[in-house]
């Protein structure tokens, strides 16, 4: 979802809209279970101290692709809203358009 890029499509824009807002809070939502990834391997690197350096570079994984997929979806929000925006705008003209040129 969060790298779909046809978001161009006007008639579509809606429910591409909808379908990503639901992503997005399927996302949030799940920032507690990383935390709790998180807390678990900080309890394991003290408990066993042989894996630490793996926990540790487990850890900063999950981080950085938990960042990217974070970073691409706001991307993905901001694509959508400007797409919307540029929608409504064309169809405000067109509406006004016809309203003018009216017999």
């Amino acid at each position: 979802t969060a790298q779909d890029k046809s978001y161009d499509e006007a008639r579509n824009l809606h429910s591409k809209w909808l379908k990503h807002q639901a992503f997005m809070a399927e996302l949030a939502s799940n920032k507690g279970w990383l935390n709790s990834v998180d807390k678990e391997g900080k309890q394991l690197a003290q408990q066993k101290p042989k894996f630490k350096a793996t926990a540790e570079e487990r850890r900063s994984n999950l981080h950085q692709l938990w960042n990217e997929l974070e970073s691409t979806t706001n991307e993905k929000a901001q694509q959508l809203f400007d797409a919307n925006r540029s929608e409504l705008y064309s169809q405000s003209y067109i509406d006004l358009h016809k309203w003018i040129h009216e017999p």
